[in-house]
């Protein structure tokens, strides 16, 4: 029985995602402290500052503000602006999971404005998920979320990187928003956890009923 228990605690420590790597500075708190902004071909962003927004519904934090864009304009032009970057090198291969909240903001200039911000996600080039704010009217906070998962491998250099882009000129009346930046490990499935129960305690109760036939 100790070989059994012994050897499902190996197979969980193998398929243990742990991994000491986490973002720096995700909230902001510290500026831009950990992270690069990189201008897209033809893009920009009209300013970038570290700000107290709500990002999150009634949470006011810090978070970066951005006022992103094409550095030229023109009709049917592709969308462009910025990418935000921060780059690590894994300790140890396991699969990560990143988030990030994102919101735009118009203020009361009359009329809308046909897009907010298009956000993605991405790791090494691979896109992680996809968000497109869409319209937004004067006056108006559009928020939402992106989030993926990532394999890691040991002592590859990997990044995580959002980019928001527009296919117009940065707008005076628009501002988009940046804040938690997470990265956590991928939990153990529930069914594997139950196992390693079920084995520990088989364990204890097998070591338990010898004791007492000793005595006895």
């Amino acid at each position: 029985m100790k070989f059994f228990v012994l050897f499902g605690i190996a197979i969980l420590l193998a398929m243990a995602p742990a991994n000491a790597v986490t973002i720096v500075n995700g909230g902001f708190n510290a500026g831009l402290t950990g992270f690069s902004i990189i201008e897209s071909e033809n893009g920009t962003t009209d300013g970038q500052q570290v700000v107290l927004f709500e990002t999150v519904s009634g949470i006011n934090s810090t978070a970066l503000e951005l006022n992103v864009g094409r550095s030229m304009g023109g009709f049917d032009m592709p969308p462009a602006g910025i990418t935000l970057v921060q780059q690590f090198i894994p300790e140890k291969s396991g699969l990560l999971t990143f988030s990030v909240d994102v919101a735009a903001v118009r203020d009361n200039s009359d009329g809308s404005n046909a897009n907010a911000g298009e956000f993605t996600l991405l790791s090494n080039g691979a896109v992680l998920d996809t968000l497109f704010l869409g319209e937004i009217e004067a006056s108006e906070t559009l928020r939402g979320s992106l989030s993926g998962k990532v394999e890691l491998t040991t002592g590859v250099l990997t990044d995580f990187s959002l980019q928001v882009f527009r296919p117009f000129v940065p707008s005076p009346s628009l501002r988009q928003y940046v804040d938690n930046v997470v990265v956590s490990t991928v939990p153990l499935p529930a069914p594997i956890l139950s196992l390693l129960a079920s084995l520990v305690v088989l364990f204890l109760v097998s070591r338990g009923e010898g004791a007492l036939r000793t005595q006895i």
